[in-house]
């Protein structure tokens, strides 16, 4: 005899000997399983109540971003997973798509969008079960692809430079400009330096008209480079031919040393300026007497213009004094030409 309120399992008695315990002749529909306080039932099986199944609050396992084209057909599925499987809505749609609700735990986000741009799809998923979920959606739309008007690989690319045509100088700043004068276009610009990638650049497919792609280059130290290019389209690829540039005039243009008599002549007060008239600009000025530093001065850079520091001296006693200046940049240093020398007492 069962126990009220204790969990058992019962089954009917299998034929002969009063109701005898042969697990074996057991039959799966005389099985009973739950909990009970009414003791055995009719033909020895055990009632019971079933247990309710707990529900299990959504979440979602698609990701958060999907990317469609404008103006092309595309489709992005929604999912998440709870008990019972919930139901899917959004809202903030970007116009031309739709979000249809599948009813098995995903939804499909379908269509041809109608215009590029980024939009947030606010999604929900709820089975009843608190709390619902929520997922934000970055909907990425791209811009159509541009149509393809060449017929055949691209025009051949000719290189140019504007090194000593922008500021007079050879300098460590010039523009590296590509000219495709007729033919079929590129869709992709590649420029490299010394067989180095440097830049590459996507292009509208315009043909046969004329590409032009021009691209700064700056921080050189002097020396020499060599530029080449690719243009590629879906039919190949044209090089160009190499272009070679030479920087001569990366470091400080050279400094000029003068004096300037404060005091009575040939006295020791007086101030040693410096100039350099033209040409690269230096952004530390150093002064020199008799092998010592005595001045260290920050200049601004307005490079090709001219360039003056002064430093005083006073009370220096009877004798030969020598000067030497120092204009220095990211890419070196320039030493005035020769030893500027200031007698006093003369």
């Amino acid at each position: 005899m069962c126990t009220p309120g204790f969990e058992a399992v019962s089954y009917g008695g299998g034929g002969g000997g009063g109701g005898g315990s042969n697990f074996a002749a057991a039959q799966a529909s005389d099985v009973s399983i739950g909990t009970s306080d009414r003791g055995l039932g009719q033909n020895g099986l055990v009632t019971f109540t079933p247990l309710t199944a707990t529900g299990i609050a959504p979440q979602f396992t698609s990701p958060s971003a999907a990317s469609f084209t404008a103006g092309q057909s595309g489709s992005f599925t929604v999912s998440a997973t709870g008990t019972p499987l919930p139901g899917l809505a959004a809202t903030g749609l970007p116009a031309g798509l739709t979000f249809t609700d599948n009813g098995d735990g995903t939804a499909t986000l379908a269509g041809r969008p109608t215009s590029a741009g980024t939009r947030t799809v606010q999604v929900t998923a709820a089975n009843g079960t608190a709390p619902d979920a929520q997922q934000n959606l970055a909907v990425t739309v791209a811009p159509p692809a541009a149509p393809i008007k060449a017929t055949g690989k691209p025009g051949t690319p000719v290189l140019s430079d504007d090194n000593g045509w922008d500021t007079g100088l050879r300098d460590s700043d010039y523009t590296i400009t590509m000219n495709m004068w007729w033919g079929n276009n590129g869709s992709t610009y590649r420029l490299f330096e010394n067989g180095n990638l440097i830049a590459s650049r996507d292009l509208v497919d315009n043909s046969p008209a004329a590409q032009q792609v021009a691209v700064p280059v700056t921080g050189k130290a002097d020396g020499t480079y060599v530029y080449t290019c690719q243009l590629t389209n879906s039919f190949g690829t044209t090089s160009c031919g190499s272009h070679t540039v030479t920087v001569a005039d990366a470091k400080p243009g050279t400094p000029v040393l003068s004096k300037i008599q404060t005091g009575a002549w040939g006295s020791g007060d007086y101030t040693v300026a410096m100039n350099m008239w033209w040409g690269t600009n230096g952004d530390t000025y150093r002064l020199y007497e008799n092998g010592v530093l005595i001045d260290n001065q920050t200049l601004t850079v307005h490079t090709p213009a001219a360039q003056q520091a002064t430093t005083v001296v006073s009370g220096r006693p009877n004798g030969t004094y020598e000067y030497r200046a120092e204009l220095s940049n990211e890419f070196g240093t320039t030493t005035s030409s020769g030893i500027y020398t200031v007698t006093v007492g003369q």
